[in-house]
């Protein structure tokens, strides 16, 4: 089940992550794609594990927002 990604999805998503804050996409793309733990997240960014936990949370709300977002307007 080897299938290729879908280049408009791909694109709406580097969108919606393009319009995050700079700290939550920092910390979404660290977390999820550089494989990095809250503890060393929040080292690097001077930045409570709580602190952290509560960016990222909002990053991921924000991105699902926003493509919610293009999926309306595209129908």
């Amino acid at each position: 089940m080897n299938q290729e990604p879908d280049p408009k999805r791909l694109a709406r998503i580097a969108a919606a992550l393009a319009r995050l804050p700079a700290m939550e996409r920092q910390i979404l793309l660290a977390l999820r794609i550089e494989r990095m733990d809250m503890r060393e997240i929040a080292r690097q960014t001077g930045l409570s594990r709580r602190q952290v936990e509560k960016r990222m949370g909002a990053a991921i709300k924000a991105l699902g927002r926003s493509l919610l977002e293009d999926d309306d307007a595209q129908h």
